[in-house]
């Protein structure tokens, strides 16, 4: 059997250039890998890089280096050639779902659209069979296709947008917030279709958030970012109850639970962040992470932690706790 990667990120890094003489380094030296069925989750705070990663591996955002390859195959160098091969194995769903789809589409032209693009063999009558699926895949009723965007609440927008992913059948659904736009009631819905969705048609699932109550949920894997630089990543079950780097640790202890004096044990046994997160543009030396890291020590304004990896597949870039 192929236990090949069915996408395979090596030391990409993603630059903007902000003047003749700046430049800020949105992504740094991220590696990752995606198996078939699998739910890779990338999690951090608001400004680590996680859209920006998402958006560069599907071929939105040109890397500056590294390496992407789709199932053995690398992305094409022009934009246009590169996003549309992309497009052919990964579709993307957006925080906003009304954002998202044209307001000036009915909800069928809207679906449809990717088929035109993407499969132009395709007949008429195969491509209004594949629109009504995919809609009925979401449990949304086929009278929705006359509609346009504005007419639905946004937990049916984003069922919407789901179907829109489906129905061009790409390998990989990559993620991007999916829920933090909805009401808590329907999160719980969204996150359940898109389960269901993966058993039903083995896809990958690439899932960016910074809800851990929803990554635990779902990943199968879990990497974590910290100014678009990767301090841990393993097995998201081993990260939950084992984690090793401080920032995972601090990131885990933040999630509320309901029992008081559980919060309280819980808190007390990760770490607390101070601070704001530093600019990107001028990070700080050594490791990134170490001006708010309560177990940095002196050479972490030196060196630039290395990984190591560990003996439960986790890997862990930290001087302190690296070879944990």
């Amino acid at each position: 059997m192929d236990s090949s990667p069915l996408l395979r990120v090596s030391h990409l890094t993603v630059r903007y250039s902000l003047s003749r003489h700046e430049q800020l380094t949105a992504i740094d030296d991220v590696s990752l890998q995606l198996q078939p069925g699998e739910t890779l989750a990338v999690v951090g705070e608001s400004g680590c890089g996680k859209s920006t990663l998402a958006k560069a591996i599907c071929g939105l955002l040109p890397a500056s280096s590294g390496d992407i390859l789709l199932h053995g195959e690398a992305l094409p160098s022009r934009p246009q050639q590169r996003i549309r091969f992309a497009a052919r194995h990964m579709q993307y769903i957006f925080q906003d779902p009304l954002d998202a789809l044209d307001p000036r589409m009915t909800i069928g032209e809207i679906l449809a659209e990717p088929l035109r693009g993407l499969n132009p063999e395709l007949s008429a009558a195969e491509r209004q069979r594949r629109v009504k699926q995919a809609l009925d895949d979401v449990a949304m009723p086929e009278a929705s296709l006359h509609r346009y965007p504005h007419e639905f609440s946004g937990g049916q927008a984003q069922r919407i947008s789901i179907a829109r992913a489906l129905v061009s059948e790409p390998a990989i659904l990559i993620c991007d917030e999916p829920v933090s736009a909805l009401d808590v009631s329907i999160q719980a819905q969204i996150i359940n279709l898109l389960g269901r969705l993966q058993r039903e048609r083995n896809l990958a699932m690439l899932f960016i958030s910074h809800d851990l109550r929803v990554v635990q949920h779902l990943a199968d894997q879990m990497i974590v970012l910290y100014l678009g630089k990767l301090m841990e990543s393993g097995p998201a079950t081993r990260l939950f109850e084992q984690p090793q780097h401080p920032y995972t640790r601090a990131l885990l202890a933040a999630i509320p639970c309901p029992d008081p004096a559980a919060e309280r044990e819980r808190i007390a046994l990760g770490s607390t962040l101070h601070g704001d997160l530093p600019s990107p543009v001028n990070p700080p030396s050594g490791c990134v992470f170490r001006t708010r890291c309560p177990e940095a020590i002196p050479a972490c304004a030196k060196y630039q932690p290395a990984a190591a990896k560990s003996a439960a597949a986790m890997r862990v870039n930290c001087l302190v706790r690296g070879a944990g």
